[in-house]
């Protein structure tokens, strides 16, 4: 058996056999348009995505895993406040028995599932070092007897609070600000294992302590070795989470990192990140919170979304987030500044807290259509789709063109005998464009039309030349430099001036019109000489849906183009000239 792979479809191949031939139609396109900052939505013909991942060249930029991208208030989101239903300054939070427990201001607050407010169940006495106070709380874990434990970030401990109580009790730190070891320096983050041992992130000390049940002192399982990069040393530690086996995991924030410390291990094994600062699939920028399920999977909380990065994996996928940031309360597909995250073991859906919306979203595992990448830059695309099954289907790629930028400086002489022959240059910017040059009335540009050189034979008249640069994107803004014109004697160089133009011949310049259109249309054609050339007009997908040859006579003309046939939409006209040079051109049809 042979197999063929041609942009996304499976040909299979079989001898011996009736049936010779068998196609799967199932394939990846990409969709939008092919200018820079259009949106390019990937997705498949058929069939259910599990995860979708977009390359920039040969670079993942980004993997997109099967979540409802839009998540849904279940705590706050009724404004900054301190009113029940209001939250503020919202950090970490935790799920226990289906309730919600976050961090807002100087207290937390419990969210029955489907409740409209919250219930201070620690804190609410203002800020303070009393036991019945907090002094900037960080996180939160409850648990199985209901106890609730609380990060306090400036006391430099954490606080056990049981069910009903009203004023806490001091479990692990409380000693001052310190390194020693029964000290803490600004505790963050918090989780316990399934022995009642407590791991806090340690973030000054660059540290994980791990406190067992009723100890005075936390021993050192993570870090521990001064703040830097090697592999024993954190640099500013914010979530940890510790699986089944006990390995510990810490969010090196500013290494852009996630450290694995296996019990009783002098360094750790970079599972996350690890490449830079950047917000590449393979990147982290600010990681914040951790969570790790019963398979290995690790959910990192970094800089408006969340990546779940499996065992061994090389990339992470995002699971919520990482559209942007969102400009107002209503985007629910955009997460802001975050300090807390939970991943839900039982319904594996991730519930987020927002710092300044004060809310907690919850992103749920859902059937995704297709996935979008926004504000592309010039580059080649592709999109590749996994399905649920596995089995990956790569899209065919597509040019991401730059829109003409303002051209460069024009040289060359700014005065002039009548008559006399100049020559114009400017430094191209970029590439993929035309130019087109204007010059007086009594001007005549004899050749370089559509370069970024032109040979112009003045008359008598002082006045502008001008150049624009276009493509199938659009037009720049206009480059201008005034020329003087003068009909006495006078001195010029003469590498600027010529009695006539070199003998070339410039690339002829098309443009279409009317455009768009909703029947047909033309292409003028401005040419040195006649000039045979290929037309071809495609769609976005890359399919030739007309081809036509002609000639271009010299000067001005033109010749029909009609696309009456044609969907709506936007069409690439490609045209091949006789001399091998080449233009390509936008149309849109209505």
């Amino acid at each position: 058996m042979k197999k063929f792979f041609l942009q996304g479809l499976l040909i299979l191949c079989m001898s011996g056999s009736a049936l010779y031939t068998h196609a799967q139609t199932r394939s990846a396109i990409i969709v939008g348009d092919t200018c820079e900052g259009s949106t390019l939505t990937g997705s498949l013909t058929s069939g259910t995505i599990g995860e979708v991942k977009w390359y920039k060249d040969t670079t993942l930029l980004v993997a997109r895993g099967r979540y409802d991208p839009n998540g849904v208030i279940v705590a706050g989101g009724n404004g900054s406040g301190t009113g029940p239903n209001q939250m503020y300054d919202t950090r970490g939070l935790y799920l226990y028995h289906n309730q919600i427990y976050v961090v807002t201001g100087q207290s937390v607050q419990k969210w029955v599932q489907g409740a409209t407010s919250g219930v201070v169940v620690a804190g609410g006495n203002g800020k303070g070092s009393a036991l019945n106070q907090f002094y900037s709380p960080q996180d939160v874990v409850v648990d199985d007897a209901g106890n609730i434990y609380v990060s306090d970030y400036l006391s430099s401990s954490v606080r056990k609070w049981a069910p009903g109580a009203t004023s806490g009790t001091i479990v692990v730190g409380g000693n001052g600000y310190g390194a020693a070891a029964n000290q803490l320096s600004n505790p963050q983050s918090l989780c316990m294992d399934r022995f009642g041992n407590i791991y806090v992130s340690d973030r000054w000390n660059a540290r994980v302590q791990k406190w067992a049940p009723g100890a005075t002192s936390g021993t050192t399982v993570a870090g521990g070795n001064g703040k830097g990069s090697a592999a024993n040393q954190l640099y500013e530690t914010s979530g940890v989470a510790v699986d089944y086996a006990g390995n510990v995991y810490v969010a090196d924030t500013y290494n852009y990192r996630v450290q694995k410390w296996a019990p009783g291990a002098t360094t750790g094994v970079t599972v996350a990140g690890g490449n830079g600062n950047g917000t590449n699939a393979n990147q982290l920028s600010f990681p914040q919170e951790l969570s790790v399920d019963s398979a290995g999977n690790l959910y990192v909380l970094d800089a408006g979304r969340v990546q779940r990065w499996a065992v061994g994996a090389t990339y992470g996928v995002t699971v919520a987030g990482g559209l942007g940031v969102p400009s107002n309360g209503t985007e629910m597909s955009k997460i802001s500044t975050s300090f807390g995250m939970y991943f839900d073991p039982v319904s594996s859906q991730i519930y987020v807290s927002d710092l300044f919306e004060a809310r907690v979203r919850k992103f749920k595992v859902a059937n995704i259509a297709n996935s979008q990448l926004t504000n592309v830059a010039p580059a080649v695309y592709k999109v590749q789709i996994k399905m649920v099954n596995n089995v990956e289907y790569t899209s065919a790629p597509i040019k991401i063109t730059a829109k003409p930028v303002f051209p460069g400086a024009i040289t060359g002489p700014d005065q002039l005998a009548s008559q006399a022959v100049g020559r114009y240059k400017l430094n191209p910017v970029q590439k993929d464009v035309t130019y087109s040059w204007t010059v007086p009335d009594d001007a005549t540009i004899q050749s370089g039309q559509g370069t970024s050189i032109i040979y112009v034979k003045w008359g008598n008249t002082t006045g502008p030349i001008t150049v624009t640069a276009f493509n199938t994107c659009g037009t720049s803004a206009t480059r201008t430099r005034y020329i003087n014109v003068q009909t006495g004697p006078m001195v010029l160089k003469a590498k600027d001036v010529l009695s006539k133009a070199p003998e070339q011949q410039s690339q002829p310049l098309a443009t279409i019109y009317p455009n768009p259109t909703a029947s047909s249309a033309s292409v003028a054609f401005t040419t040195q000489k006649n000039l045979g050339y290929e037309l071809t007009v495609t769609n976005m997908a890359g399919k030739a849906m007309l081809k036509q040859k002609g000639q271009a006579q010299a000067g001005k003309n033109s010749a029909p183009l009609d696309i009456s046939n044609f969907n709506r939409g936007v069409y690439i006209v490609n045209i091949r000239y006789a001399d091998n040079t080449t233009q390509v051109l936008k149309i849109s049809k209505q």
